[in-house]
């Protein structure tokens, strides 16, 4: 039996995907522009004053990327910004990867 959530997940990732492509550079080999889906969410909390912090999440098609995403070596450009990846998520039953980054200025 097809698992009906992976089965939807394509369509889904195309739906909510931004138009406009990120620039993903792997291991210093600039690749072909790709399509993600980016997702500005809360980040876990923490006491006192000022716990408003954020986590910006970009999901990538697993077939868009030849190898796992590297927090160490890889970084991509999008919106005229330079995103380092801090933490990456295996999905395997959406076909994803889940990279959350952190903003490293302008893009070049």
């Amino acid at each position: 039996m097809v698992d009906p959530f992976r089965a939807a997940a394509p369509v889904f990732f195309k739906a909510f995907a931004d138009p406009e492509r990120i620039i993903y550079t792997q291991e210093g080999v600039v690749l072909e522009p790709i399509r993600a889906i980016w997702t500005d969410d809360a980040a876990a909390g923490f006491p006192g004053a000022g716990s408003t912090l954020r986590k910006l999440t970009y999901e990538i098609q697993q077939s868009d990327l030849p190898k796992r995403p590297s927090k160490t070596r890889d970084s991509f450009t999008h919106n005229g910004r330079r995103w380092e990846i801090l933490d990456v998520t295996r999905r395997d039953d959406i076909g994803a990867w889940w990279l959350v980054v952190a903003d490293a200025g302008a893009a070049q």
